[in-house]
């Protein structure tokens, strides 16, 4: 698998090189919102400094009609926020699925994934839902996610899958769970609880977001090895909240900004100069003072965003005590 996708930046790299050619990217990722209805303690979007909003109607539009364009066939509805909490996501499903998008997914954590909403995501075009839940009991989850709402999430997550099985054989429901010290059960207890309401769980080790979550030191289980270059920048696009094209899907200060597509079109962006020099420093690994430095060597320095003007400077001593 590494194999296979080091051989696809290597050639994307060589078109990324070659003037006369452009690259295209695989797939879209839409941040509809940046706001959270948790407070995960293994997430930065509980200290991220950006203004809260949902993502400009007409810029959401214009991100899936740009992508089409580009022969893009899978679109993603979530970055840094909770997408249910925008209420506009159904209409840029249908929207997706009236384009052409062959994978239209999300990521959410569940609380407001009730089975009338789940219905109409699928009903709408919606592909697969995953069910962010990091742990396997109430008191757990109130510890991790900073909510008291496991019940609410779980109940939601069974009526998902009655949902999808009665009336969408062909939508998947995931679950995703993000293993630290404090909810470190065995995989075998958090299958139990989970396998029979959802067609695979991903569990994966805690990640330090880009240096952003410095107390991961003491909420890691071990170091977690991260496959190098990494493929975002080269096949995905990450369109935040703002109308901003981001590097990343953990880029929540705007670090890794190289474009505005409130001011240019997809293509242009995708292809610019800046993110044509960033792909150059993702193969030479020369990423000191980027987020990348941090979150593939699992190390907390100081970084310094690709551009200024769009980004939400960190003020590191400030943002240690958040």
């Amino acid at each position: 698998m590494e194999n296979k996708l080091k051989n696809e930046i290597d050639k994307i790299f060589q078109y990324n090189n070659n003037e006369s050619k452009k690259i295209i990217p695989k797939k879209i990722m839409i941040e509809v919102t940046n706001s959270c209805n948790s407070k995960c303690i293994f997430c930065a979007n509980r200290k991220m400094t950006r203004k809260r909003k949902n993502i400009d109607r007409d810029i959401a539009l214009k991100a899936l009609e740009e992508g089409k364009k580009l022969n893009i066939d899978e679109v993603g509805f979530y970055v840094c926020g909770e997408p249910l909490l925008n209420p506009n996501l159904v209409e840029y499903i249908e929207m997706a699925k009236k384009l052409g998008y062959k994978y239209i997914y999300l990521t959410t954590n569940g609380i407001l994934a009730d089975k009338e909403k789940v219905k109409k995501l699928f009903e709408n075009g919606l592909n697969s839902i995953k069910f962010s839940i990091n742990s396997i009991n109430p008191e757990n989850y109130k510890k991790i996610h900073g909510v008291d709402c496991f019940n609410i999430v779980y109940q939601n997550l069974r009526d998902a899958y009655d949902v999808r099985n009665n009336s969408f054989k062909n939508c998947k429901i995931y679950v995703s769970y993000i293993k630290t010290k404090y909810n470190n059960f065995d995989d075998k207890e958090i299958k139990k609880k989970f396998s029979n309401y959802c067609d695979e769980i991903f569990i994966q080790q805690v990640r330090n977001q880009g240096g952003l979550i410095s107390n991961i030191q003491s909420i890691k289980i071990d170091n977690l090895k991260i496959t190098f270059p990494c493929y975002y920048p080269f096949n995905t696009v990450v369109i935040t909240c703002e109308g901003y094209i981001s590097a990343c899907c953990m880029d929540f200060q705007n670090y890794l900004v190289y474009g505005d597509l409130n001011k240019d079109c997809l293509e242009n962006i995708w292809n610019n100069n800046l993110i044509k020099k960033f792909r150059q420093l993702q193969m030479s690994g020369k990423l000191e003072k980027t987020i990348c430095n941090n979150c593939i060597n699992n190390t907390f320095d100081k970084c310094e965003p690709l551009d200024e003007k769009y980004s939400k400077v960190i003020n590191y001593k400030n943002w240690e005590n958040e």
